[in-house]
């Protein structure tokens, strides 16, 4: 509604004003619920589950829950579990699923709500991976050290309790005690043994032993967790225990500060610690170790009583970024909504940007210490930790809770020459990767870093619809200063050789352009002035256009963009732009005033005016221009493929150590330049989150010495075309053969057509057998999509033809237009060209809903979502284009098809030559594939008198062909 009533007024069933079909396509209609008893008058029962407030209310109607609430939780009369937004695991999303429907009888509801926005709108058009996800396998870490590190330190503390006699030693450890007689009647006897035990001789034999048969290691493996760094119980854990039972948990010489006595009735999270040494043994099964904290200050009550928290470091930063609102621990109301501003700041809406000096001492009171000095844009700037956060209570009557702000990160590398760079192997990669350089603690060679804060970026929105956007910048006086922290963790690095001239050089190949000319559109339509705040509106507009472009292309009166163009340029190609939300988003036909929703009359409002719609026409030219006269674009470029790279790198790390947990791990891409040379490199940084070592990059280093060549090909897969975009080619593929092959198209007919479960079972057993002889690898993912698009409920030969029509047309248009167009503007423009350009509103968006049924993503949207990865620490938009990256790697390697009479002895002949080759099998000989792989492997090469024998590095699928790439492990090496 027009009004902005809340659509809750349309529960009613007394409201006369809403037809049923309205109600219900809002999602009101509660017709079914009064059915079974439910009274709409009746306030219910709504109880909340996190990490804050565990435990699960039995009287509750509604349970607001966490991941908190994934495991373990049996309740018969859960009948339906709401997912909010795109899940972030897939195999907690299952779990959740599971929650609903305990009882064999219970048919459970599971509902996603999904925005229109990032993951969300990737995940609404992919919507088989909700309906019949694929989970990845993950294994325990149970050969990890720095898990069997934590775990010894239990198990030490154990033992010690053990030979003591200790009745409670965790509670002895965590619980001050001022009694000098019970002190030392309780104490005395725990350090002596600890004592003992660092002298070494039967006590330490004994320790290792109870290790050993405890956590069931080897004997090297225990005595690299009694010896080897980081976090060794002889050379760290004990002593560190042992001194803080000496100084009685002294610091700054004040005893038992360095514990917090758990206080009555308190029920923050820093007085729910259950660790007694958090630096070596988690709090949580599941948590990690104690990372540097931040205690933040929380105003409460009517007195602004204080009340205190604990973060990690990190985490509490990014809380707490000037001009953020936040309600982590907005937990009994509304109201106490925390932010982080100058205690004499008062936000003022107005245009452009605003500049606030934030003093620390504000921020952090006098907590604050000095880490170091570090090099930034030219000058010396002081980078300062702190220990405390001093937040207020925001005003939340005035500000509106859709306020965020971003800091603004700095990575400073201090000692990058600690440790020797390993040459790279023989490969596709040799001209463009460098070396790799592995920092860690174990060989002495830890990275030291300083990541800081320079400030942050607000956007704040005000109740009355008002706005301001304030760069906060952290000052001590009159100077700039950063906030962050200095650290020694494990790392690894990559340089590429990488000049503006090798950017250009991938620039030209045309599918490259195709893919990244409307990425940069975007680009440069977000980062105008008009739109540098209001991303929303942006994403609005670039659809709007591009769903024009499309329309316009489509309707074949035009050859090329740029004439397109031209066309749209016309004050009736401008009129016909601003209708285009009218169609392209949903109507409301329902509404009797006949007018629009909020949307549409905004984005209206906003392509009727000149200067958007001549924004959006200069920044359009980036779709046909020749590069060199596109200003940018190879700055851009360069930053798109060092994201790239990065994720490759990223994903390189889960797939060789698919037990790590990515967030333990940041990736960050510099480029680096020599002003003496000229000489231009870039580098990718896998660091832990982690000071001083958690084990992953040593493992991945271990990776890297065993099989440095297969650790490059893992590299160049993760760069190469994804899952889904292979799905994509076999789908139309399928969609293809129905035109000729009878017998698949009859075999998919008795699928749709099985009245029963046996004849669907044995149509499907029929139809995945002809698949399969026809060279389709039957995935999960590939049926999955196969039975929820081509095989849908009320699916036939005319949905067959037109779904293929559509596709066709898609890719046509693409191709002799030199760029990539989404689903939903390819939708709505088919749309447009088949019922004509004058055809109602509502008609056109009905016939556009019936394409995207049919239809799913392809192109960017795919490569991004396969591709992409998160880094804390990185403000901007991320962006990747593996088409980019992957170009780089490709080299010319003789190639030699299976339908050549001699392919073994030509295959001997370029593995003598260049020491790889590919061997291409086509769709139809994939049945042999097993045969060959034996035959390249049993028959040794003869080079020179030695007899090798080859191996297989590597098998990909390229659209219709199988690759086989075939290696001399001698001639990589």
């Amino acid at each position: 509604r027009i009004d902005h009533s809340p659509l809750a007024v349309l529960r009613s069933p007394f409201d006369t004003m809403a037809s049923e079909r309205s109600k219900t396509e809002l999602g009101q209609n509660w017709k079914a619920a009064m059915d079974i008893g439910h009274d709409l008058a009746e306030n219910k029962v709504i109880s909340r589950t996190s990490s804050q407030d565990a435990g699960v209310d039995a009287s509750a109607d509604v349970v607001v829950a966490t991941s908190s609430l994934e495991v373990g939780y049996n309740d018969p009369l859960v009948g339906a579990v709401l997912q909010h937004k795109a899940p972030n695991d897939v195999a907690s999303y299952l779990q959740r699923k599971g929650r609903a429907g305990r009882p064999r009888g219970m048919r459970p509801w599971m509902l996603v709500v999904l925005s229109e926005f990032g993951r969300d709108r990737v995940e609404f058009q992919r919507y088989e991976g909700l309906m019949s996800p694929e989970i990845k396998r993950q294994g325990l870490p149970l050969g990890n050290q720095h898990v069997q590190k934590m775990q010894a330190a239990m198990a030490a503390l154990d033992w010690i309790s053990k030979v003591g006699k200790f009745k409670d030693l965790w509670g002895m450890l965590k619980k001050a005690e001022h009694n000098q007689l019970k002190y030392d009647r309780m104490y005395a006897p725990l350090i002596r043994l600890i004592e003992e035990v660092l002298s070494g001789g039967r006590r330490l034999n004994e320790l290792t032993r109870y290790l050993q048969d405890a956590l069931q290691l080897s004997d090297g493996a225990v005595q690299n967790i009694l010896w080897s760094s980081p976090r060794s119980i002889m050379f760290e854990f004990l002593p560190s225990l042992l001194r803080n039972l000496r100084t009685r948990w002294s610091v700054n010489g004040v005893e038992w500060a360095g514990l917090r006595p758990s206080q009555p009735n308190d029920e923050s999270e820093q007085h729910r610690s259950n660790s007694p040494a958090p630096e070596y043994i988690p709090q949580n099964l599941f948590s990690e170790l104690n990372l540097p904290e931040l205690d933040i200050r929380l105003k409460r009550g009517r007195d602004d009583e204080e009340q205190w928290e604990t973060l990690s470091f990190w985490q509490g930063m990014r809380e707490f970024a000037p001009g953020r609102l936040s309600k982590r621990y907005a937990i009994k109301s509304n109201k106490s909504t925390d932010w982080l501003v100058p205690q004499t700041y008062e936000p003022v809406a107005g245009e452009g940007r605003q500049y606030v000096d934030f003093q620390i001492s504000d921020a952090f009171g006098d907590s604050w210490q000095k880490e170091c000095e570090v090099e930034y844009q030219g000058k010396t700037i002081k980078v300062v930790k702190p220990s405390k956060v001093m937040t207020t209570r925001a005003d939340i009557r005035r500000i509106n809770d859709k306020s965020n702000a971003q800091l603004q990160w700095v990575l400073h590398v201090i000692n990058p020459a600690v440790a020797t760079p390993d040459e790279v192997p023989k490969g596709p990669w040799k001209q463009t990767l460098h070396d790799i350089t592995f920092y860690n603690h174990q060989h002495m060679t830890p990275l030291e870093l300083v990541r800081f804060s320079t400030g942050s970026q607000a956007s704040l929105r005000f109740r009355n619809k008002e706005r301001a956007h304030v760069d906060f910048t952290w000052m001590n006086g009159e100077e700039q200063v950063g906030v962050g922290s200095r650290q020694w963790v494990d790392a690894m690095r990559l340089r590429f050789n990488l000049s503006c001239d090798d950017v250009m050089g991938l620039l030209h190949q045309a599918e490259i352009q195709r893919g990244m000319r409307p990425v940069y559109f975007q680009h440069l339509v977000r980062q105008s002035s008009e739109f540098e705040f209001d991303s929303f509106n942006a994403d609005w507009a670039i659809e709007c256009f591009m769903a024009q472009l499309a329309e316009t292309l489509a309707s074949g009166a035009h050859t090329s963009v740029e004439s397109a163009l031209r066309e749209m340029a016309s004050e009736k190609g401008m009129k016909r732009l601003a209708d285009i939300p009218a169609s392209l988003f949903q109507p409301d036909t329902e509404n009797e005033a006949g007018t629009d929703q909020a949307l549409q009359i905004g984005l209206h409002k906003l392509l009727e005016r000149p200067d958007i719609q001549q924004l959006l026409l200069n920044c359009a030219q980036a779709l046909w221009k020749p590069l060199a006269e596109i200003g940018g674009f190879v700055e851009w470029a360069r930053q798109v493929l060092a994201d790239t790279l990065a994720a490759g790198v990223q994903q390189t790390l889960s797939t060789l150590l698919p037990d790590v947990d990515e967030r333990a791990v940041v990736t960050d891409s510099c480029w680096m330049s020599d002003l003496r040379t000229g000489a231009e490199w870039l580098e990718i940084w896998l660091c832990e989150m982690e000071s001083g070592g958690s084990g992953i990059l040593i493992r991945l280093q271990k990776k890297w010495a065993e099989d440095p060549v297969s650790f490059l090909n893992v590299l160049v897969r993760n760069l190469s075309a994804s899952d889904y975009e292979q799905i994509d080619y076999d789908l139309r593929t399928v969609l293809q053969m129905l035109q000729t092959d009878y017998a698949l198209r009859m075999a998919i007919s008795a699928v749709r057509e099985a009245s029963n479960m046996d004849a669907r079972r044995e149509a499907n057993k029929n139809l995945h057998l002809l698949l399969s002889q026809r060279g389709l690898r039957l995935s999960h993912s590939f049926t999955t999509v196969l039975y929820s698009r081509i095989l849908r409920a009320g699916s036939g030969d005319d949905t067959d033809a037109q779904l293929y029509q559509l596709l066709s047309d898609w890719s046509s248009l693409e191709t002799r237009m030199g760029i990539e167009f989404s689903m939903n503007t390819m939708a709505h423009a088919l749309a447009v060209n088949a019922l004509g350009v004058k055809t109602d509103a509502s008609l056109v968006f009905n016939a556009q809903c019936r394409n995207q049924n049919l239809l799913w993503p392809r192109g960017y949207t795919v490569r991004q979502a396969e591709l992409g990865f998160y880094n804390i620490f990185c403000s901007r938009k991320i962006t990747t284009e593996r088409l980019l990256a992957g170009a780089l790697f490709s080299e010319q390697i003789e190639k030699i098809s299976l339908d050549e009479a001699d392919w073994l002895g030509q295959l001997h002949m370029a593995l003598c030559k260049a020491g790889r080759a590919e061997l291409q099998l086509t769709r139809a000989q994939r049945n042999q594939l097993h045969q060959v792989i034996n035959t390249v492997q049993i028959e040794p090469v003869d080079h020179l008198g030695l007899l090798l024998y080859p191996r297989l590095g590597e098998v990909r699928r390229e659209q219709d062909v199988l690759i086989l790439r075939i290696e001399l492990p001698e001639a990589m090496q």
